[in-house]
């Protein structure tokens, strides 16, 4: 078994060093060009989906703010441009199918610097600035350097070839404070304390949707993120005498689940499931409460001003979990693998990583009750300010 690990690592070992040397050769077919002092058309690069886009919006009050005449354009994968469509900092969007974000069968092995040369052509010409927002995402700052964009982002080997500017990357800091220090970086002065608007500020509740409830969203993109069925049953059957409770669903797999859920309970439960993004944010914004493992709509609610209780394993609570303080709680194994980082656990494997599924359920129940009284004394709900001021 010893054997096998260590052939498997020096395997993994080789492949990076040949996409390390493939990148460095891509980045000399065109090298990059210098960051101009005061860029009017900026491009701002981020292909994730829900959640991650939530932690990133704050960097775009930063750059208007720091840039008040520039032309922001936000180029992500369709699956995310619902997310940043009204922002009010950004004054374009556009789309790509971002290869390793599609969810779909990975393609030849070639066909990304492919698609990269395709989309650098479309490029070409419109932009003064490129800003790669996700540390680890070459194919962007490739596309953009191919297009003879200048392209700041961190400073993460698989990227460095195709920056004008590279900012180290910090570990161990929220996503959120990671977006603001690279636009801070990049423009060589802080951006200053931000109003941070809301994403969906006119949304309206859903209909037929009480006020007052606790929302339970169970499912997330990565199955090794998934709690017990059974276990969710038990935590909403004991918090429905508290308020009435609603589980969330957004794809046909979460309804599903919240169908299973719904049936194991012995109290009654709403599910509210194909909302769209604004209606889901103002479902929250009324909700005393909102549970789930880390997903997207959890960083929908603590957007909305809402509390959560939030289930980790895999990712790091430090890097995506709550960051302005408040009443919400975290909660993860005292396993010293915890986190671990990899979400692309086949079915076979996830037998072996129950870091999400062993959390007990007494456990969710009491930080929710926690949650709940800490919500009572609460002031009103309002606009968040955020400072732009980084944690040392």
């Amino acid at each position: 078994m010893r054997a096998l690990i260590c052939s498997r690592r020096t395997d993994s070992s080789l492949r990076q060093q040949l996409r390390l040397g493939l990148l460095d050769a891509a980045g000399r077919l065109k090298p990059p060009r210098p960051l101009p002092p005061t860029p009017g058309r900026i491009l701002v690069i981020r292909p994730d989906h829900l959640g991650d886009l939530i932690l990133a919006a704050p960097a775009l009050p930063a750059l208007r703010a720091i840039y008040p005449n520039a032309r922001l354009t936000a180029w992500l994968g369709p699956w995310g441009e619902p997310v940043w469509r009204h922002h009010p900092s950004l004054d374009a969007v556009e789309t790509c199918a971002f290869p390793g974000f599609t969810r779909a069968p990975k393609p030849h092995p070639l066909a990304p610097y492919a698609l990269a040369r395709d989309q650098a052509r479309t490029l070409r010409g419109r932009f003064d600035l490129a800003i790669n927002l996700r540390a680890d995402f070459w194919w962007g700052a490739l596309a953009a350097c191919w297009a003879r964009i200048p392209v700041a982002g961190f400073d993460i080997p698989e990227c460095r070839p195709f920056l004008a500017k590279a900012v180290p990357y910090q570990p161990g800091l929220h996503e959120t404070d990671q977006s603001l220090r690279l636009v801070e970086a990049i423009a060589g002065r802080p951006s200053g304390p931000l109003d941070i608007p809301s994403l969906w500020a006119d949304a309206e509740l859903p209909p037929g949707l009480p006020t007052g409830a606790i929302a339970i969203h169970p499912g997330a993109g990565a199955q090794v993120k998934l709690w017990q069925d059974e276990r969710w049953a038990a935590v909403a059957d004991e918090l429905a005498a508290e308020a009435p409770i609603i589980l969330t669903a957004g794809s046909d797999d979460e309804a599903a689940m919240a169908e299973r859920i719904r049936a194991r309970m012995s109290q009654p439960a709403q599910i509210a499931s194909g909302l769209s993004l604004p209606q889901l944010a103002a479902l929250y914004a009324h909700c005393r409460l909102v549970l789930g493992p880390d997903n997207g709509p959890l960083h929908v609610a603590r957007s909305a001003g809402t509390p959560t209780v939030t289930l980790f394993g895999p990712t790091d609570p430090r890097l995506f979990g709550p960051r302005n303080g408040g009443p919400d709680e975290v909660l993860r194994l005292p396993w010293r693998c915890i986190p671990c980082g990899r979400l692309d656990y086949n079915r076979s494997e996830l037998t072996y990583h129950l870091c999400v599924r062993l959390i007990e359920s007494d456990q969710v129940l009491a930080a929710a009750r926690r949650v709940l009284v800490a919500e009572v004394s609460r002031p009103s709900r309002g606009g968040r300010a955020l400072s732009g001021k980084l944690p040392t």
